[in-house]
Order: C-alpha cells, then sequence, then structure tokens
C-alpha cells in the first residue's frame, strides 16, 4: 500500500517563536531604515543651513571690514588738516614739511584707530611725491606715481578694489603677506583737482581672524574671487583634498554670497564629515534597540508559544494515554484562549461518547452472556 507524501512537519512552538519574532523584528528594522533616512536628512538641512548662516555672518564681517575702509576714506578726505595740506605743496623750510608729515600721520593713525581696527594701514600718496601714513613701518622708497595700481586708482572714479597681492605696496613689513587694498583719488576741494590716491590696505589674515573666530568647524574651505574669477584669497581649515576623489568631491556642498564691493565669497565643506558622529551614535543606538527587541521578542515570543503549546501538550498527554490503553479519562487542559477550551471540551465530549460507546457494548456482552447462560441450563 503506498503511503501518501506528506511535507516536513513543523513545532508548533519553534513556528511560533519564528512567527512573532519576524513580526516583532520587521517592523523594528523597517522603522529603523526610515528614521535613519529621516535624521540623516534632517542633519544634512541643518547642517546647509548652519553653513549658509556661518556664510551670511562672515561675508558680513568682511563687508563691513571693506565698509569701514571706505568710510575711513570718505573720513580722510573731508578731514581739514589733510585738505590743508593738499594746497601747501611747497616749504620755505624743511621743518614745516615735517610738522605737516607728522600732523597729518598723527591724523591717520587716530582715524585708524577709531574707525577701521581690522585695517592695516591707511596711506595718502600725492603727485609731488609726499606720502603720508598711519603706520609706523617705514617707506619701501618706490616711486609710487608711476606703479600702474596708483594710476588705476587715480584715473578712476569712486572707490576701486585691489585683489591680492604679496606685500605692502607702501611700507617695507616683511613679517606680513597677503593684502587687498581700496582705493580712491584724492581731490584738493578748492580747485577740484586729483592731486593723488587715498589707499587703504588690508591684510588678509584679518580675514583668517574673523573666520576662526566665526567657524568652531573643521574641514571647511573658504576662497573670495573678484568679479572675474581672479582668486583673492583662500583658506582651507581641514584637510588637503586630493584631486580625483569622487566621493569627496560628490559629498561636498559649496555655497556662494556677493560681497558688497561685487567680490564672491564661496564656503565649501564636507557634509559628511559634518554629520558622521551623529549618524554613527544614531546607528549605534539604533543597532542596541534593534538588539533589545530582538531579545525581548525571544523572550515574549517563549512565553507566548508556551500559552499554546502548554494546553496542547496537556491534550495530546491525554490522548497518548488513553490511546495506549483506553481509560475513559476526561483531559482537564489550563488556558487562556477560547478556542482551546472549545477543542478540549470537544475531546472530552468525543471520550464522553467512546465511553459511552464501550458501556454499550459491555452492555451487550452481558445481555448475551446471559442469553447464552440460560440456554445452557435449559
Amino acid at each position: 500500500m503506498n503511503r501518501i507524501k506528506t511535507k516536513k512537519k513543523e513545532n508548533i512552538v519553534q513556528v511560533l517563536r519564528r512567527m512573532y519574532l519576524l513580526i516583532a523584528i520587521i517592523p523594528m528594522i523597517v522603522m529603523t531604515i526610515i528614521t535613519a533616512v529621516f535624521y540623516v536628512n534632517s542633519l544634512i538641512d541643518s547642517t546647509k543651513q548652519n553653513l549658509q548662516t556661518v556664510l551670511n555672518l562672515y561675508a558680513d564681517n568682511i563687508d563691513g571690514t571693506i565698509s569701514q575702509g571706505i568710510k575711513v576714506i570718505d573720513i580722510v578726505q573731508n578731514d581739514l588738516s589733510v585738505q590743508n595740506a593738499l594746497r601747501v605743496s611747497r616749504f620755505e623750510e624743511k621743518e614745516e614739511y615735517y610738522i605737516q608729515r607728522t600732523t597729518i600721520n598723527t591724523t591717520m593713525m587716530l582715524i585708524n584707530q577709531n574707525y577701521g581696527n581690522t585695517l592695516d594701514g591707511i596711506y595718502i600718496l600725492l603727485d609731488d611725491g609726499r606720502c603720508f601714513k598711519s603706520s609706523v613701518f617705514p617707506y619701501n622708497k618706490e616711486k609710487y606715481s608711476q606703479q600702474q595700481w596708483y594710476k588705476d586708482i587715480r584715473d578712476t572714479q569712486g572707490i576701486q578694489g585691489n585683489g591680492f597681492y604679496k606685500y605692502s605696496r607702501v611700507i617695507a613689513n616683511p613679517g606680513k603677506e597677503g593684502y587687498i587694498s581700496i582705493g580712491e583719488p584724492i581731490i584738493n576741494y578748492r580747485n577740484g583737482e586729483i592731486v593723488g590716491v587715498i589707499l587703504v590696505e588690508i591684510n588678509l589674515n584679518t580675514f583668517s581672524e574673523m573666520l576662526s573666530k566665526t567657524v568652531t568647524t573643521q574641514d571647511l574651505n573658504v576662497s573670495i574671487t573678484e568679479e572675474d574669477g581672479t582668486p583673492v584669497w583662500q583658506y582651507d581649515l581641514g584637510e588637503i583634498r586630493k584631486k580625483g576623489n569622487i566621493l569627496k568631491t560628490h559629498l561636498d556642498e559649496s555655497i556662494h554670497r556677493e560681497l558688497s564691493n561685487g567680490w564672491e565669497i564661496s564656503m565649501t565643506t564636507n557634509w559628511f564629515n559634518k554629520i558622521k558622529t551623529e549618524v554613527l551614535n544614531t546607528l549605534t543606538i539604533l543597532f542596541i534597540l534593534i538588539i533589545m527587541v530582538t531579545f525581548a521578542s525571544i523572550y515574549f515570543g517563549r512565553r507566548f508559544a508556551d500559552t499554546i503549546n502548554h494546553p496542547l501538550k496537556q491534550l495530546q498527554d491525554g490522548m497518548n494515554r488513553n490511546r495506549e490503553i483506553w481509560r475513559g479519562e476526561y483531559i482537564a487542559v489550563e488556558t487562556e484562549y477560547h478556542e482551546l477550551d472549545d477543542l478540549n471540551e470537544g475531546v472530552n465530549d468525543l471520550i464522553s461518547k467512546v465511553n459511552q460507546m464501550f458501556e454499550e457494548v459491555k452492555n451487550k456482552e452481558r445481555a448475551m452472556r446471559k442469553v447464552q447462560f440460560s440456554a445452557l441450563q435449559a
């Protein structure tokens, strides 16, 4: 007789535990992934917003410095002692020129201290060769009126900005490198003639100091360019990126803003470096949470499976006892589930009916024996 092939049977306890674990873990993993994605996106957005805030603050500081330079130029242009000096170009005695130079230099030093602490120097350079400065450093002994930058400023109407150059154009100060300047023609108000230029120099270390006070983060590249794209200044707070690093290039975030003088300031950062600590901490917490949920699911899965397995085991043991030697014992099952109670009642009803059948068979056997016994006596 051919046996009916059946699928491999599984233990109900193991199935219940596995299903309970899956029901608990899968939603947890899905929610963890969704939460992590939203959290990372929020961190990226927050990083970009913070970067924009830093850029705006830093750009405002630079604009403030440039505005101070323009304000100082206007103050020098309208200073009475300066205008008096422009009207006197010949001196009978050399001491008169020294007095004039000392007076103007002192005036510009006070102006620099009062209005432009971020400015490196203020200079008046005249066509007749006279020079005045707010700095204590000596002149570099160049003929300024013959320099192209001098001619460019003199021939320009209004303020002219000059991009990066290495050393000061007026004084000899080898201890400082990297300058930008703001210049304007100086006018003798008496006759309306241009007689020279006013030059304000800003050392780029000032921008670096502003940046260090504004920014506390690392891995930040800041650059300033002129309107035509000519580099003015660049500063890198982080590691120098290797060319061809596609990942870093892809993860870089750059934002830009135009300064008041037409230059553009840019900030570039790697947003992953900004959020990796928070992401790793979050992932660690989520991983620990998943482990805790897993162990909790295993524990409660066992408890849940036992609440079903225990009454089923009681039914199974009772049926096995009756199957080996029919005793007609009713099975008592402890359970919290109505379905298992119904099953227990059904099994006990079945046992009751079987007991009745056995009783009927016994009664018939007794009746038959009586008939046989009566027949033998007859």
